[in-house]
């Protein structure tokens, strides 16, 4: 019985996967991201000076680079979604160490993005306890092991939809605390705001799709897995 549930639910959310790829990204760390797409941005810093390769994984440090001014490094990477609708935003990382002012606003590292044309910019930030966006803890988890976080997002603003999944489980947040606009664009690095962080990144993966429903796949993994469960 339980073999047929399972046939039955890997049915239904095989046929919701009709969707088409439009675009797909996949940066792993034989070079720095500015070599494979992304654009480098600094209030200051160069790119060497922040990150770097090491042991198959690209390395972000800015701890001890200060606190003032609001200085920002990061990348971008823009995508053509003139057929887009909804994509998936993965980063595999582990942080390392993090510093912050009080109140600091976001974590030392953050990711966020979205397609088509003007969705919500949600600043996802990653310290050594715990995952938040902009400054509310939104999960309380030890980012010193490696995680899968996969933002997915549908839709045109303000009518769009956001879902963030660790591991592929899905994280509650308040889907008000937008923060602002972003136009077919992803990001990933230190926006400032008074904190710092050394972290390490195995791989980022972009995919994007048409206007068909996508399907997580990771969360169709554990749902067939907890029919099985007793």
């Amino acid at each position: 019985m339980r073999q047929v549930i399972a046939l039955l639910v890997m049915g239904t959310l095989l046929s919701f996967a009709h969707a088409d790829i439009v675009t797909h990204h996949l940066y792993t760390p034989t070079s720095l991201p500015s070599e494979q797409g992304w654009t480098f941005a600094s209030s200051g810093l160069d790119e060497a000076d922040v990150f770097t390769l090491g042991d198959g994984v690209l390395i972000m440090d800015t701890m001890g680079s200060g606190y003032s001014g609001l200085p920002f490094v990061y990348y971008t990477y823009s995508v053509d979604a003139d057929e887009a609708f909804s994509a998936t935003f993965r980063v595999r990382a582990r942080v390392i160490a993090s510093e912050a002012l009080p109140h600091a606003y976001p974590p030392g590292f953050h990711f966020t993005g979205w397609v088509p044309s003007w969705g919500y910019r949600y600043l996802f930030g990653l310290d050594e306890q715990d995952l938040s966006l902009r400054n509310l803890t939104i999960l309380d988890l030890d980012t010193s092991q490696w995680h899968d976080y996969v933002l997915v997002t549908e839709g045109y603003h303000p009518d769009g939809e956001a879902t963030l999944l660790v591991d592929g489980v899905e994280v509650a947040f308040d889907e008000s605390m937008e923060d602002g606009a972003i136009n077919n664009l992803f990001a990933f690095g230190d926006v400032g705001f008074s904190a710092n962080a050394h972290v390490e990144i195995a791989e980022i993966e972009i995919t994007t799709f048409t206007d068909t429903p996508v399907a997580v796949q990771a969360t169709t993994l554990s749902a067939i897995k907890a029919l099985f469960a007793n």
